[in-house]
């Protein structure tokens, strides 16, 4: 069973999310890449993207088709549509195995420079070509956070040789979302009404295998295009915590325990504004979109900053 604990609070957030100080330009607040959307799911790369800019980053770089990205341009026109340095990457929201190359590149990237990587959605199918590489390249996924649903997981298991189906997901989670970051030594997030965070943890030469809880605060969040703002959403809290420990450390890699805080911290976050959002003024529940819970991530993290 995942630890029935509260992962974070207010308080605990706080160690994590910072509000900007006066000498902090849109570089020294985080970047973030982002491959996501296709001409057939442009919705995804929309949700995705705006999930990411509503964190706190100071910019999102998007590379998508001409078509999302005009659609994310007419909600969010600070995106910027061309390369350069980032502090974490997103890829897999909405693309189709014509994107999978700019997947690819964008996380080979970021396994060669350590940084945090969110893989979602069709993009999970990269998964075991990218662990090969890592291990050709002495690298490693410990700083990959995989953010599959039940399915996603049953297929991924499967691709990597140790076949399950939907059901077996449903029957035993915990076990399956262990059994995924043994199999390619990543953050396993798994989606479902809650959420199980599962990594390895490595202490002094030993390996011990953590795994979490974190329960979604409102059924209401169970819409299309909530996994492409929670990729969004860890994807730009990463980016925000790596690029304050570059600027006080001299460019370093944050931790993989602190990758895995964050990557829980962003699930918590998405709970927190999927509640907000589906509230009235009166306090009654009423149904949401996935873009409703993007949006309610900036007074959910304001509230949060330290």
């Amino acid at each position: 069973m995942a630890e029935q604990i509260p992962l974070f609070d207010p308080q605990s957030a706080r160690e994590f999310l910072f509000a900007p100080s006066s000498d902090e330009d849109k570089y020294r607040r985080g970047v973030v890449g982002v491959v996501a959307g296709s001409d057939t799911y442009p919705g995804a790369g929309l949700l995705a993207t705006l999930a990411a800019s509503n964190t706190g980053v100071g910019m999102v770089r998007l590379n998508s088709t001409r078509r999302v990205e005009d659609l994310v341009l007419h909600y969010a026109p600070g995106v910027v549509t061309v390369g350069g340095r980032i502090q974490s990457g997103v890829i897999g929201p909405g693309c189709t195995n014509e994107r999978y190359e700019d997947c690819r590149e964008l996380a080979q990237f970021c396994i060669d420079s350590k940084l945090p990587l969110v893989i979602d959605a069709g993009a999970l199918d990269l998964v075991k070509g990218l662990r090969d590489y890592a291990d050709a390249h002495s690298r490693s996924l410990s700083r990959t956070i995989l953010t599959p649903h039940h399915g996603e997981a049953a297929r991924l298991l499967t691709q990597l040789g140790s076949p399950r189906s939907r059901a077996d997901i449903d029957a035993n989670p915990a076990a399956s979302a262990k059994e995924l970051a043994s199999l390619t030594g990543a953050i396993i997030l798994l989606k479902s009404s809650t959420t199980l965070c599962s990594y390895l943890h490595h202490d002094q030469g030993n390996r011990t295998q953590e795994i979490f809880s974190i329960p979604q605060e409102t059924p209401w969040a169970g819409v299309a295009g909530s996994g492409d703002v929670l990729a969004g959403t860890v994807a730009g809290i990463t980016a925000g915590f790596q690029a304050r420990a570059e600027r006080r450390q001299g460019n370093p890699s944050i931790s993989e325990a602190e990758c895995a805080s964050l990557a829980s911290l962003g699930a918590w976050v998405h709970a927190q504004a999927a509640f907000r959002a589906s509230v009235s003024s009166e306090g009654h529940a009423h149904p949401i979109q996935a873009i409703d819970i993007a949006r309610a991530l900036p007074e959910i993290i304001g509230g949060l900053c330290s």
